[in-house]
């Protein structure tokens, strides 16, 4: 069987770049996310901000109503498959 021929170096480097990747790929996502803070659609809903929006009724998730940019999914996506 080819399985049995598995090189286990090839694989534990492979292992290791994909993990390195994945966790700079997230670090830099959230930067981005923290950075740009773009509102999700869905954060008049969540925030329910006062009649002269200027702050908000409702503080839960209103930080992670900020993280709508860059695709967390997205730029995950392009991490695995490069």
């Amino acid at each position: 069987h080819d399985i049995d021929k598995i090189n286990h170096h090839d694989l534990h480097s492979t292992w290791c770049a994909y993990s390195l990747a994945t966790g700079l790929n997230l670090l830099a996502t959230e930067a981005i996310k923290l950075y740009v803070g773009y509102l999700r659609p869905i954060f008049y809903e969540r925030c329910q901000p006062t009649d002269t929006y200027d702050s908000c009724q409702n503080d839960d998730g209103r930080i992670d109503a900020r993280k709508s940019f860059v695709s967390g999914h997205a730029s995950l996506s392009f991490c695995g498959l490069t």
